[in-house]
């Protein structure tokens, strides 16, 4: 009476793992297909660009990311743009020119407004540049 033991193969990561369709109703036929299950995608890490903050030597300087960025530092840092006229919020150079980042209106410099002020093809051309969604990118 020899035995053969047949102990738990874990299948190669290669190979997808099959489930067999559990059938609890009698009369129900095995011939059925085994269910594969569906692995999710493997979502690709995107790298963090670094930025250096500091020079050679070691001393802090002014850094301006690309694009338009959140920035707390209230002006303390990087140069004022403007405050925004609806809500108050602070813009500093790195947040640049533009809709508010909280409430939409419009932040310019003193010489953008005077510029929109003035009702001619270069104001209408300096709007459209300063409200475009694409520069927020």
């Amino acid at each position: 009476q020899e035995r053969k033991f047949h102990g738990y193969k874990k299948p190669l990561e290669d190979e997808e793992p099959i489930q067999k369709t559990k059938d609890k109703k009698k009369g129900k036929t095995k011939d059925k297909e085994p269910i594969k299950t569906i692995h999710k995608q493997q979502k690709t890490e995107k790298k963090k660009k670094f930025t250096n903050l500091y020079t050679i030597d070691g001393k802090s300087v002014e850094i301006y990311l690309k694009g338009r960025v959140k920035c707390d530092c209230e002006a303390k840092r990087h140069t004022l743009i403007n405050n925004c006229l609806n809500c108050g919020r602070i813009v500093c150079a790195q947040e640049k020119a533009g809709p508010c980042l909280f409430c939409g209106e419009l932040v310019c410099t003193r010489e953008q407004q005077t510029i929109l002020a003035s009702n001619t093809k270069a104001s209408d051309d300096l709007y459209n540049e300063l409200m475009d969604p694409k520069a927020l990118k």
